[in-house]
């Protein structure tokens, strides 16, 4: 699988091992674009390399793939051109993608809800394509707590995030609705990853953080002595 900025590299073999040959550079393409870093190999082995770039034809297979190949001799006489419509070309191996789009995120959805520490919030995510991974994500800046994204099919994706207990951390303490930021990116199968997105987008309403637990410092008693039905008030700290 190549995605865009990789190098496919392609071996041609001349009839009769042929030698000393060159490339006709205005008739060798693949997947409609001109090649690089012609080699000779020897033993009329020749090598051409492809460099994948943003928005070439997408290609499932090497049975779709478009391409031709042309060589010329020290005395200008041209080969055949040898193209897809040979169904000759060979793969080394069982897979041959060509994935040259990146993937692009156009909304990411809250739900609506009161969470607190270990309460769960399933962000749902719509996108340009099937079969994506996650790239990166966080949610207010915090990368933990993260479970694996799932393809819930139609080019939408959910990854649940448990919310932590920032412990003295009280700039992220009962956080508004207005302040609640997922940043996400994800990646294709041929490794193009999409633009980073960021929302802070809900969906029926405001969702409210507490990423706090309280923590009691100290109880105190009053001093004295007490009997039966009276009252002892104590101070929590």
């Amino acid at each position: 699988t190549y995605g865009i900025g990789d190098y496919v590299s392609s071996t041609i073999t001349a009839e009769n091992s042929e030698q000393w040959l060159n490339l006709s550079s205005g008739s060798t393409s693949i997947n409609n674009t001109g090649v690089s870093d012609f080699t000779d190999y020897g033993n009329g082995d020749y090598g051409v390399t492809y460099t994948v770039v943003a928005n070439d034809s997408n290609v499932d297979g090497i049975a779709n793939l478009s391409a031709s190949f042309r060589l010329s001799d020290t005395f200008g006489n041209l080969s055949n051109i040898f193209n897809d419509d040979d169904n000759t070309l060979a793969q080394s191996s069982t897979t041959f993608i060509i994935d040259a789009v990146r993937p692009t995120i156009s909304e990411v959805i809250l739900p609506a809800g009161n969470y607190g520490v270990g309460s769960q919030i399933t962000s749902t995510i719509t996108s340009s394509e099937r079969y994506l991974s996650l790239d990166y994500i966080d949610f207010n800046g915090i990368q933990t707590g993260f479970s694996s994204i799932t393809d819930l099919g139609s080019n939408s994706y959910s990854i649940v995030w448990t919310v932590p207990d920032q412990g003295t951390d009280y700039s992220k303490d009962r956080i508004s609705t207005d302040n609640n930021v997922v940043t996400v990116s994800l990646v294709d199968i041929g490794d193009n990853v999409s633009t980073t997105f960021t929302s802070n987008a809900t969906e029926n309403g405001a969702v409210n953080i507490d990423a706090t637990e309280p923590v009691i410092y100290a109880i105190t008693l009053p001093s004295g002595s007490f009997g039966i039905g009276q009252t002892v008030s104590a101070t929590i700290e």
